[in-house]
């Protein structure tokens, strides 16, 4: 029941989208009475930032700092929350005071250094990702190189960094939403250059990444009210093997082809700008999903875990007295089967 290991069980169910193990784990919580409301706030604030609630994550996080949760942790969620929020400077404040606490942290530092680089400070860009390489030339810090080579349009560069790389889905994630806000503020053109350089320095044979980009062009076309060259971006976007992507690319297509075929506008959703309200349900489905695995499974004593061992440095003779007698505790299931294996064999 110790706050700190709780926290710790909660942040690895979370990147590893366990929603049964997060439900258990918020239930031991809300009952726990030493948890403070800091910690639980600084736990609603990961929990909505890891379902795309930033608005509530912003909030919690905030109240964090209020309730007296450890501020590098409360910081460090405000910094990512406000990253994805487009608040790039208050994102660097709040990241650089987790930096003070933590100066040989590489993600810390190279989440400044996206922040920056989002900014257009390119000085203070170098600087920082020069100190992560330093310290830990990582997949992260490549990751951040990668983007910064894509933006800056040097795609060679891009393309070798890229090579080093498991996944491209925050590289793709973040030209996706640095086009899109190019886009949305008048730079049409700069949105689409910036989407064109991402192709560009792909590796040669990601058929499916190249799909998601071409689609993300023909949405932006579409968008901007260009149709035909919609379509020929879309028509690019259907060799995915992805069928709920190309169910999508194959719908958006009709949609624009109808339009052109029967000379009306194209009418397409927008995304809705982020903000409490909008989130409101979609931290209500949440909250129903986690109630519905509760019910199915009560949280029992054995959803403990060890938390501290303790060593003595006591002489043997002593320790021989503690150890004379067996221990005294009951068998269960296959502990038992396999004790009675190991006494067989000695």
């Amino acid at each position: 029941r110790e706050p700190n290991i709780l926290k710790y069980q909660l942040k690895q169910a979370i990147s590893q989208k366990n929603k049964r193990k997060i439900a258990k784990l918020k239930a031991i919580i809300a009952k726990n009475k030493r948890m403070t409301e800091g910690d639980k706030d600084l736990i609603e604030a990961e929990l909505a930032f890891d379902n795309g609630c930033f608005a509530h994550a912003k909030e919690h996080g905030m109240r964090a700092l209020q309730n007296g949760a450890p501020a590098p942790e409360a910081m460090e969620i405000l910094g990512r929350t406000l990253t994805k929020l487009r608040d790039f400077d208050g994102a660097i404040r709040c990241l650089k005071n987790v930096n003070f606490v933590s100066p040989l942290n590489v993600e810390h530092l190279c989440n400044i250094a996206e922040c920056q680089l989002e900014n257009g400070d390119q000085e203070d860009f170098e600087e920082t990702i020069q100190k992560a390489r330093d310290i830990d030339h990582n997949s992260k810090v490549v990751e951040i190189e990668a983007k910064s080579a894509i933006q800056n349009g040097h795609t060679e560069t891009a393309k070798k960094l890229l090579t080093r790389l498991k996944s491209f889905k925050d590289i793709l994630a973040y030209t996706n939403n640095r086009a899109v806000a190019l886009i949305r503020t008048g730079e049409f053109e700069s949105g689409i250059n910036l989407y064109t350089q991402a192709l560009e320095s792909l590796p040669e044979g990601k058929v499916e990444v190249d799909a998601l980009v071409h689609y993300n062009i023909g949405l932006a076309y579409a968008r901007f009210n260009e149709l035909e060259l919609a379509i020929a971006e879309l028509k690019k976007a259907e060799i995915t093997k992805n069928a709920a992507r190309r169910r999508k690319t194959l719908s958006l297509k009709k949609k624009i082809i109808d339009s052109i075929s029967n000379g009306v506008p194209l009418v397409l959703k927008g995304s809705p700008p982020p903000g409490i309200e909008v989130e409101e349900k979609m931290m209500e489905e949440m909250d129903k999903l986690e109630k519905s695995i509760i019910k199915s499974r009560e949280v029992t004593v054995a959803d403990g875990c060890l938390h501290n061992i303790y060593t003595t440095k006591i002489g043997e003779n002593e320790a021989a007295k503690l150890t004379e007698n067996p221990i005294n505790f009951t068998f269960r299931g296959k502990i038992k089967k396999d004790f009675r294996g190991i006494q067989a064999v000695s």
